[in-house]
């Protein structure tokens, strides 16, 4: 008795082509199909707001959609950043002068070492900071979802927009019921500020950031700080 094995079918060359260019172009393919799908709709997020611009806004509810891993640990990490009363670049800014004046030493060059201790004094002083208004929209940026943003990415571009729209919102409207919002909820009932206890927060968080800026181009510009020089820094 003869057997005979059944011939294996190669796939058709349509479906080789297709995983051919799925596998070349992969990051091109998600890329449109995030843009083409109504994301809102899609995950069936809550409307949360509309801005200036008439771009409407969704957030994940927890019940029907869980925010994406990404997401969380930007927002994770914009918390860690509020308790320390510094952004990213302005950390950064800071570190770099102390960083500059520690290498002059490691090469027997002449360091200031009054530029280091002003950076020590600074960021142990942001740790008192209640509010940075900037990390404050960019916590509330960073939940929400634009209607034209992919959910379950962090796109940095469509982020810093969102960053400025909710402030040009704000600001435009004045409304403190903007800090109710679930994004924010939890900083206010942590908070229990009121209307002018928010307004005050934040006026004094852009002053102090302000006075930050024009420290940070005093301790680059010059040889050393003087001892008025220095006191300037600090108090105006």
């Amino acid at each position: 008795m003869m057997l005979f094995r059944k011939k294996k079918t190669p796939p058709p060359k349509e479906t080789s082509d297709i995983k051919e260019l799925w596998t070349k172009h992969r990051e091109e393919f998600l890329k449109l199909y995030a843009k083409e799908i109504p994301q809102g709709d899609k995950l069936t997020m809550e409307k949360a707001l509309v801005d200036l611009d008439g771009k409407v806004y969704y957030r994940f509810t927890g019940s029907t959609t869980i925010m994406p891993l990404e997401r969380m640990g930007k927002m994770q990490d914009f918390l860690t950043m509020m308790s320390a009363g510094l952004d990213a670049k302005e950390l950064e800014s800071l570190i770099d002068i102390a960083n500059n004046e520690l290498a002059l030493a490691f090469v027997g060059k002449k360091a200031d070492v009054s530029k280091i201790g002003v950076v020590l004094n600074q960021i142990k002083e942001r740790q008192s900071m209640i509010v940075h208004d900037q990390l404050l929209w960019n916590f509330m940026a960073v939940q929400l979802v634009r209607e034209d943003e992919p959910p379950t990415r962090f796109v940095q571009k469509i982020h810093d927009e969102k960053v400025e729209a909710l402030q040009e919102l704000y600001y435009h409207n004045g409304d403190y019921s903007f800090f109710h919002n679930p994004e924010l909820r939890l900083l206010n009932d942590l908070l229990r500020c009121s209307q002018e206890e928010w307004e005050i927060l934040l006026t004094n968080s852009i002053r102090e950031r302000d006075r930050l800026k024009k420290m940070l181009s005093l301790l680059r510009g010059g040889k050393g700080l003087g001892k008025d020089k220095k006191t300037n820094a600090f108090t105006s």
